[in-house]
């Protein structure tokens, strides 16, 4: 965690050069993605044996006037969370 991170670096000593926000997010983001990219496919080669059932809600941004069209894949064993799409006009 961070406090232990800060008292690794404090113990390491001057010399020692933080990374960059911009690098340290980078790395946090790709390995977050790669992460999320198996359990998705872990859970897509469960849908050959117990099957898929997609879901999708809308919901209405009342200020900006825009609707949201969720998609969810969601088998016995695992859920996501597939794809969002936003429309001017969804009729209901």
């Amino acid at each position: 965690d961070f406090k232990n991170f800060i008292a690794d670096a404090t113990n390491f000593g001057l010399s020692y050069i933080l990374l960059h926000c911009k690098t340290s997010r980078e790395k946090l983001l790709d390995e977050t993605k790669k992460n999320v990219l198996s359990y998705v496919n872990k859970m897509k080669k469960t849908w050959t044996y117990c099957g898929c059932t997609t879901m999708c809600d809308i919901w209405e941004d009342m200020i900006k006037s825009i609707s949201y069209i969720n998609f969810l894949a969601r088998s016995p064993i695992y859920a996501i969370f597939w794809k969002a799409k936003h429309e001017e006009k969804v009729l209901k």
